[in-house]
């Protein structure tokens, strides 16, 4: 094909059949933040406005400041710390070496910086020193393979991309789409050109908070385990993945090796090939164990094979003075001449556990066999001995509780077995005491000890409560609540409110009969409406989030409450020295009409005229426009519908989003003016709009409804009465 703007590239560098669609832009100038684009999304000759940042608050402190994003603007990412001055009394001819942190050490380069204008895909040859030159490594060459078989789909490769005698056993696939959840596989367990439906995971509820989100198993199904790494957005392609940090965790910096795939396990490490890459040879033994009765502050003499001997190192003659600007807890660290550089120490390693007791007259070697816990076996700690210090059998190891999945809800806990960890099985209903636990102030924490597990641990007037931390014992706060519901707009008109003092807190200060109940400003004991029976204890095996519905016995029933639904748009700010009446007519949006929410007046709640209502274009989106396994470009060409057209819609195309022409859009019916009246109604026409027709008189079925509606039954659309109650008029 012909591209008259030339053909797009990837990420390499490489061309593609695919051509680009706007002209190169050829501009006089320079443009810090990009140029301006066009109707059609190209580049022209117009600087972009520098960027507004947003308010940055992060809750953590940075000591060589933030790192900013492509813009310019703060993220809550520390700078590294920079590299210290280096005061070394000596000249390298080819420079200084550098630690992880690219800052330089007093270590002289043993070979000279290479400058050649070629990239060598399988690296440099060296000299006779071990020096990089600018001449290529030529390619592995395969040695001759002589298989005594016939292979149908071609023979498997190894890391060099050599033949090996194995067969390929499935033909290779050659599909023109994208399959989320992978390709169907045939009877011989070879991929097919169809896609994978995607999976059907069970509606499981975790009880816990994950920052970066559960864990998934094979089908993309979460699982009650809380994933360690943040997800990785890279704009970039990796052929042999990520590389990842100290954590494991993915970072945007590619892998230059490809994985290896070793039938064996080496204790020690794979060798390297020249490009630094794993190869499927075992690395040999490392040092022996090393174990030696004193301590070196300088550390110890090597062999010539690099390990460590019982022979200490002498103090240094001169250690350059260090001057750091900055507090190293544990320390700093020290070069291979047991000199103090610039770089703080790491937090000492802890394993659980603790150190056994000492006897009184306990007195050991009074040398240093540890330093930390990071010194011994995961199973011990770095333990005084009396005099000296030495790794020693950790007690009192805590036991690690796998996470528990049950389908079921349990009121009173879960039973734990005897490590102290959670079971399947519900615990039974424990002694509860009259009451409520007071609530600890805000920022408090106590003892975090377990002194009792409910409140028949605990004398009578007391309940089992959380102090912040811990369980222990407390004076139960006794409210008296008296039965019945308080009576609703009893006495007022509408709008009026009652006298603004409170002359009751709770029901204890009222009358047999009445209830400290709201007046719409303050708090008096009014009689009762309704007084609901005992209610019969509910055994439900299920969790309600919002609680479970009432009858109309005021009584829960078996059944959860639906979400409140949110209704679109924002509250209006109250001033922070308004204060409204002191009335509650609203408890969620559902409360108020569908352009209302229920807002904060500064004291009570009330309905209010929403704010920032989205614009919101008649229809809905379109399904299934793409085909079956496609998607669409993975950019977000719009936010909302006020980004599109009157007959358009922000929709999903796959991958991002971008305006479609809206389906199923309602007819906006004209209106009618007929010199008639219509008993039963007017008839509509094909889009739904009224005619000046009127319907013929349709009889009615005689209905025997087996309930009471107490507000009345709905009708159909010819005007006959149903089976369902009408709502509560609000």
């Amino acid at each position: 094909m012909s591209c008259p703007y030339g053909f797009k590239t990837d990420q390499d560098g490489c061309e593609l059949c695919a051509c680009e669609e706007c002209p190169p832009v050829m501009c006089a100038m320079f443009c810090e933040h990009g140029y301006q684009t066009d109707d059609n999304g190209c580049d022209i000759c117009v600087c972009n406005q520098a960027p507004v940042c947003p308010e940055f608050m992060c809750s953590m402190f940075c000591e060589h400041g933030f790192m900013t994003d492509d813009n310019g603007c703060d993220i809550c990412v520390c700078q590294p710390a920079p590299c210290p001055g280096v005061r070394c009394r000596m000249g390298c001819e080819f420079g200084f070496q550098t630690d992880e942190n690219g800052c330089e050490i007093c270590a002289c380069n043993d070979c000279p910086p290479i400058m050649c204008a070629l990239y060598c895909e399988h690296g440099y040859q060296a000299d006779v020193h071990g020096c990089d030159t600018c001449v290529c490594n030529p390619p592995p060459t395969c040695p001759e393979m002589m298989c005594m078989m016939f292979c149908e789909h071609g023979f498997q490769t190894d890391a060099n991309g050599c033949d090996i005698c194995v067969c390929n056993t499935c033909p290779p696939v050659m599909c023109a789409l994208f399959c989320e959840h992978g390709f169907k596989k045939d009877a011989s367990g070879c991929d097919t050109c169809v896609c994978n439906p995607p999976p059907v995971c069970s509606q499981q509820r975790c009880r816990m908070f994950c920052p970066n989100g559960f864990k998934t198993d094979a089908n993309g199904c979460e699982l009650c385990e809380c994933e360690e790494c943040p997800p990785v957005m890279c704009a970039m392609f990796c052929e042999h993945g990520f590389q990842t940090d100290d954590n494991g965790c993915d970072i945007c910096v590619c892998n230059t090796c490809p994985p290896v795939m070793c039938a064996l396990f080496c204790e020690h490490g794979f060798e390297q090939d020249s490009n630094g890459c794993d190869t499927c040879v075992c690395k040999p033994e490392p040092c022996p164990s090393f174990m030696c009765n004193m301590y070196c502050p300088y550390g110890f003499q090597k062999t010539v094979e690099g390990c460590d001997m019982c022979v200490c190192n002498d103090q240094p003659d001169i250690c350059p003075e260090v001057r750091c600007r900055m507090f190293c807890p544990n320390g700093f660290q020290r070069d291979q001449n047991g000199c103090e550089i610039c770089q703080c120490t790491e937090v000492p390693e802890i394993h659980l556990g603790n150190c056994p007791a000492l006897a009184e007259d306990a007195f050991g070697i009074c040398v240093n066999l540890c330093d930390n816990d990071a010194d011994c076996d995961s199973t011990h700690k770095c333990c005084s001995n009396g005099c000296g210090y030495g790794c020693m059998p950790a007690e009192d190891v805590p036991v690690e509780c796998p996470a528990v999945m049950c389908f079921m809800w349990c009121p009173y806990g879960y039973r734990k077995d005897q490590d102290g960890c959670d079971t399947c099985i519900c615990n039974e209903q424990t002694e509860i005491h009259e009451g409520e636990c007071p609530v600890p102030p805000a920022g408090s924490m106590g003892a975090c000890t377990e002194m009792c597990d409910h409140d028949g641990g605990c004398a009578a007037n007391q309940k089992c409560c959380s102090n912040g931390c811990g369980h222990v014992c407390m004076d139960a706060l006794k409210e008296v609540v008296r039965p019945g519901t308080c009576p609703v707009n009893t006495k007022l008109g509408e709008g009026m409110l009652g006298a603004c003092v409170n002359m009751c807190d709770d029901d204890s200060v009222c009358s047999d009969g009445q209830k400290c109940c709201s007046n719409g400003c303050g708090r008096v004991c009014i009689t009762v409406s309704e007084v609901p029976a005992g209610c019969d204890e509910m055994r439900c095996m299920m969790f309600c989030e919002f609680g479970p519905k009432i009858g109309e016995d005021g009584c829960a029933l078996c059944a959860c409450k639906d979400p409140p639904s949110v209704h679109v748009g924002t509250c209006p700010a109250v001033a922070a020295d308004s204060f409204g009446i002191c009335v509650v007519q609203c408890s969620n949006d559902d409360d108020c009409t569908p352009t209302q929410k229920c807002c904060s007046n500064g004291c009570g709640h009330v309905c209010v005229e929403a704010e920032n209502v989205p614009v919101q274009h008649p229809g809905s989106c379109p399904v299934n426009f793409l085909p079956e396994g496609g998607f669409g470009i993975c950019a977000e060409m719009c936010s909302g519908d006020e980004d599109c057209s009157s007959n358009e819609k922000c929709c999903s195309n796959g991958c991002g989003h971008a305006c479609l022409a809206a389906v199923d859009v309602p007819a906006i019916c004209p209106e009618v003016m007929c010199m008639m009246f219509c008993e039963h109604g007017y008839e509509v026409d094909e889009e739904g709009c009224n005619t000046c027709v009127c319907k013929e008189p349709v009889d009615c079925p005689d209905m025997y409804c087996l309930i009471a509606c107490e507000h009345g039954f709905k009708l159909d659309e010819h005007g006959c009465k149903t089976c369902f109650c009408l709502e509560q008029p609000k």
